[in-house]
């Protein structure tokens, strides 16, 4: 897709989905050294009835954080709003990683940020949120539209996902009822979507099994 299809796909639905290696080929050297980092760099960020938290296995027991993920699944059976799942957040503990401070400099650049003005034609203010999360088995993140004054993009980083292991992106109508759009997390597919002028519901689906290749995304929000 061209750079003016794109932006009309956004100005009509609110987002569009594209594979971001055709602008932006230095994206495709992040997945296998994500892959590589050590597991107890990731948090394990979770949403139940009793707020929303970064765990650490440095700072709090797996007994504490399977407590917390069974409290979100049970929020997920009532049909509560809830997720669990891993993520490098952008603090001094993540940009002492190599790879993560250097994908945050490319989407922190001015040339990737006059890309994305030209597809949402919105002039960007500041990089105001910006993780990399990994979805494994059990994970899950329940509909909902992310807040921000302008828009988001999410940008996955998974070699040779399995469709049949979860982890889509389900985007619904505005009533929540229905499907419009499905999206597999192929390396580089990427969705940039509105969170000012249009609400945009999604969720992502449940992980099912164990992948040597996680499932990753880096997430960002421009005001």
């Amino acid at each position: 897709m061209s750079i003016k299809d794109l932006h009309a796909a956004f100005k009509n639905k609110g987002y569009v989905s594209f594979s971001i290696d055709e602008f932006f080929p230095e994206f495709s050297f992040f997945s296998d050294n994500f892959n590589s980092i050590n597991d107890s760099e990731w948090s394990y960020i979770i949403k139940n009835r009793y707020g929303e938290h970064d765990f650490y296995l440095s700072e709090n027991s797996m007994e504490e954080i399977e407590r917390e993920k069974l409290l979100s699944f049970e929020d997920y059976n009532n049909g509560v709003f809830s997720f669990s799942f891993r993520r490098l957040p952008d603090n001094d503990r993540s940009g002492k990683i190599t790879y993560f401070s250097a994908i945050k400099d490319i989407v922190g650049s001015e040339k990737f940020k006059s890309f994305l003005t030209s597809i949402t034609g919105r002039k960007i203010k500041k990089m105001a949120l910006l993780y990399l999360n990994r979805f494994d088995k059990g994970d899950f993140l329940t509909t909902h539209c992310d807040p921000g004054e302008s828009f988001g993009i999410v940008i996955n980083l998974t070699d040779n996902w399995n469709p049949n292991h979860g982890g889509l992106t389900v985007i619904l109508d505005n009533e929540r009822k229905f499907i419009v759009d499905t999206l597999v997390p192929y390396n580089l597919t990427t969705l940039i979507f509105d969170t000012s002028e249009k609400e945009i519901p999604h969720f992502v689906s449940m992980v099912t099994a164990e992948s040597k290749k996680k499932r990753m995304a880096l997430v960002v929000r421009y005001d």
